[in-house]
């Protein structure tokens, strides 16, 4: 395993404002699920949005 960090930079310090976007991102999705009542327009608008950015990957991908 140190062979493969070997030739990593060495850290500096840690970077607070990416620690919290991390750890709140996920913190907000639990609360989401948890917290929030289903409802079927939800449910399906969340599947489409998903489908359409996968169409936006896939495009970025070939585009170039």
């Amino acid at each position: 395993m140190v062979a493969l960090t070997q030739k990593f930079p060495p850290t500096k310090g840690v970077r607070w404002f990416n620690v919290a976007v991390l750890t709140m991102t996920p913190l907000i999705a639990g609360y989401g699920i948890i917290g929030v009542v289903f409802r079927r327009e939800t449910v399906l608008f969340s599947v489409a949005y998903y489908m359409f950015s996968m169409l936006g990957e896939f495009q970025g991908q070939y585009a170039g």
